[in-house]
């Protein structure tokens, strides 16, 4: 977990970074600070490249953090309300690996969603062999699964329209309607076998016309995110999609399975994306190491965030602050004005980073201040 640290030593704004152990759940000083005052204050787990993090889902409501992992295994960590520190609610432990790596790698949880059921939380898992798992909060009972193509790649969940977005190489993009029936008695519990949880295939894209000459690209679809506005009737029927071709697309379920838009970016797969809350902005990442905004009303590409030096392997818009923030194999974690796109804070974490996600008001906290100062001063005008 990064955030700002602040104090005051000498008149001048110092980092301090402490790091949390699996171990011993004590901190211990780190050096991983940028001159900013950002700072990697906690940690967990161990070291483990065949454990490592490949999704990550943050639920306001319930003040959780849903971790997905490359063996399999999930992470449910609860925000303390006193402290602001990650704890470790619940752990699903991987079955031992086969000594198949087609088949462990089946397991890998490619994308992981919390869905929020009359104040119960439910997580949804995907699998990349092509499986979604439902499981309680505690990650002890499976409340049901359905299949969807293999070779998943990324995933993308629209809470109020119950829709999942699944994008596959090898496969145009699909997306169901996900029913979950949560059962509250134990004997019903038991003899329900799994069967709480249905997937209602309803809508299958197809990909972008063939060119000129006739061709046309091979199914890879590698970045997927819904539009966040919309009425209730259209509520979860657009989305903007990345191809492992480096198109951008954009799909309405009301209008058709071709794309709306289908224009290239880079030469290089799209990894990242985010839509703004207006849904007039899409910021778009790659392998390449670029970083970009996409205007929708002027249909053009406004510029590139600069220093990425790898592959952007992801990216998170903060709601209200104005900044997004990313993360990649450059071992960066960077946060940018939306505005400006100029750099707020770049912190070096040792590692190669695979998901970034806001979590509380951290970006705010300049915002907050520069209010509370226009404030103070006005009152201070109207006083005298």
């Amino acid at each position: 977990m990064i955030k700002r640290v602040q104090a005051q030593e000498d008149g001048a704004r110092v980092g301090k970074a402490a790091k949390t152990t699996a171990k011993d759940g004590k901190k211990t000083p780190s050096s991983s600070s940028s001159s900013s005052g950002w700072a990697v204050v906690q940690t967990w787990g161990e070291a483990d490249r065949r454990a490592g993090v490949t999704c990550m889902d943050v639920v306001p409501t319930t003040a959780t953090v849903l971790v997905g992992r490359r063996n399999g295994g999930m992470d449910v960590l609860r925000v303390d309300g006193t402290t602001g520190a990650l704890r470790v609610a619940s752990v699903l432990r991987p079955s031992r690996a086969s000594g198949d790596t087609a088949k462990d790698e089946s397991k890998s949880i490619s994308s992981i969603h919390g869905i929020v059921l009359d104040g119960r939380l439910v997580v949804c898992g995907v699998e990349q062999g092509g499986r979604v798992v439902v499981y309680d909060k505690g990650l002890e009972n499976v409340l049901g699964s359905f299949s969807c193509p293999p070779n998943v790649t990324c995933a993308a969940y629209h809470a109020p329209s119950k829709r999942l977005a699944v994008g596959c190489r090898g496969a145009e993009l699909k997306v169901y309607t996900v029913e979950i029936d949560v059962v509250e008695d134990e004997k019903e519990k038991k003899g329900n076998d799994g069967r709480g949880v249905t997937g209602v295939l309803t809508y299958s894209a197809k990909g972008g016309k063939p060119d000129k000459v006739g061709l046309c690209d091979k199914p890879w679809n590698s970045a997927v995110a819904f539009y966040q506005g919309g009425d209730d009737e259209h509520a979860g029927s657009q989305l903007v999609v990345g191809t492992g071709h480096g198109k951008l697309r954009r799909y309405d379920t009301a209008v058709g399975k071709r794309p709306q838009l289908n224009t290239p970016f880079k030469e290089h797969r799209i990894t990242a994306l985010a839509v703004s809350e207006t849904d007039k902005v899409w910021w778009v990442g790659d392998a390449g190491g670029s970083l970009q905004s996409y205007d929708v009303g002027a249909g053009k590409f406004m510029g590139s965030i600069k220093g990425i030096a790898g592959s952007v392997r992801s990216v998170d818009l903060h709601p209200t602050a104005g900044v997004i923030v990313s993360g990649g194999l450059d071992r960066y974690v960077r946060v940018h004005s939306t505005r400006t796109r100029a750099s707020v804070a770049k912190l070096y974490v040792t590692s190669q980073v695979n998901v970034v996600r806001w979590l509380g008001d951290e970006g705010r906290r300049d915002e907050k201040a520069d209010r509370a100062n226009k404030k103070r001063k006005k009152s201070n005008a109207a006083s005298s």
